[in-house]
């Protein structure tokens, strides 16, 4: 009888364990949901109803580093909504942001009010960020950067050292069991996405499905395991083959997708769209890839809000980029004359694509 009831109890615990695994993941769809609404309400103008989508976003949780950035700029570059101006600023600063008014002194134009606003929260409120596990993602960056800039060490010494990086990530989010931008600030993923750049590029993939598990459980936003799930992938197609390589059918986040030079933004379709929407999806975000190419384009011609970084290509110097951009348009103008639009480009400062 005994034996039943642990049995019973163990069975218990482990309903309620996957029951509140699949509410985490729930939440997480929900919060994207909302951003995805909200970056696409912008891109039409519809600036009070992405402000409701981002209040119902960051009430289901805390928001990602890009998410509470966003929002604030919207309202301190467009809106001129005091209040949020206000409210996001202290989330800020309680995420460790202490140039705000900095930042907005070099944009040109200055709100003497909002400028003594962002000066008195910087002065009156203080980060609320746990001070021990910043200082472990910093020493972790340092530890990377002093591997990447060690010259001439072997090909194994370097995939080792690279590993042990990762396994230092890895042990930060078993000891800590809530890292978000509220405990870890605003720069916890560059320090987690700077390593595993240069662990992906020595050919390594298996701590994707670390990155993956804590993606879906909202510790890790989803553009972070995307980028680096299509720039191993494009990686892997590059070193192998010694070719162009050929559309890696990811999720259409990486550098095969979309890519800067010469002052215009390059966009390729995937080749199978419907393909990228479903990993997207599988992934719990709402945002498809056409969406993406609405706010990157809306970003690129508008430049007031960045949301995605976008990878910028060099040939040489100016000159040469600018030769190399014009021949690629040339092409694409030429193939969309022929009726083929799988590529398309954005120059800056122009609303219309070609």
């Amino acid at each position: 009888m005994m034996k039943l009831k642990n049995l019973f109890l163990t069975l218990m615990a482990m309903l309620l364990v996957v029951s509140a695994a699949a509410q985490s993941r729930k939440q997480v769809r929900q919060y994207y949901y909302w951003i995805n609404q909200a970056e696409l309400a912008i891109c039409d103008s519809n600036y009070e109803s992405a402000n409701e989508c981002y209040d119902k976003a960051f009430h289901i949780q805390y928001p990602f580093p890009k998410d509470l950035l966003s929002a604030y700029s919207l309202n301190l570059k467009i809106t001129k909504d005091f209040d949020r101006i206000q409210k996001y600023a202290k989330q800020l600063v309680e995420c460790g942001d202490y140039e705000l008014s900095k930042r907005y002194a070099r944009n040109g134009e200055v709100d003497t009010q909002i400028y003594s606003q962002l000066q008195y929260i910087e002065s009156n409120y203080h980060s609320l960020c746990d001070t021990s596990l910043q200082k472990y993602f910093e020493r972790i960056i340092q530890k990377d950067q002093s591997y990447s800039h060690s010259w001439g060490m072997s090909s194994q010494s370097e995939d080792s050292m690279n590993r042990s990086v990762m396994l230092d990530i890895e042990t930060i989010f078993e000891k800590y069991k809530k890292i978000n931008t509220q405990t870890a600030g605003l720069h916890y993923q560059a320090y987690l996405y700077t390593p595993a750049i240069h662990y992906i590029h020595t050919g390594n993939h298996d701590f994707q499905n670390f990155i993956k598990k804590h993606t879906l459980n909202g510790c890790i936003c989803a553009d972070v395991y995307m980028e680096l799930e299509d720039e191993y992938l494009w990686w892997k197609e590059v070193t192998t083959t010694q070719d162009v390589p050929k559309d890696p059918n990811g999720y259409g986040q990486g550098q095969y997708y979309f890519n800067e030079l010469g002052g215009t933004i390059f966009i390729t379709y995937p080749v199978d769209v419907k393909l990228v929407n479903k990993h997207r999806k599988k992934l719990g975000i709402s945002e498809t890839f056409e969406d993406l190419v609405k706010k990157i384009s809306w970003e690129y011609t508008h430049n007031i809000l960045r949301w995605h970084s976008i990878t910028i290509s060099h040939y040489g110097d100016e000159e040469d980029d600018a030769a190399e951009a014009a021949k690629m348009k040339q092409e694409i103008d030429a193939e969309h004359a022929a009726g083929d639009f799988h590529r398309m480009y954005y120059e800056k400062g122009s609303k219309t694509n070609k």
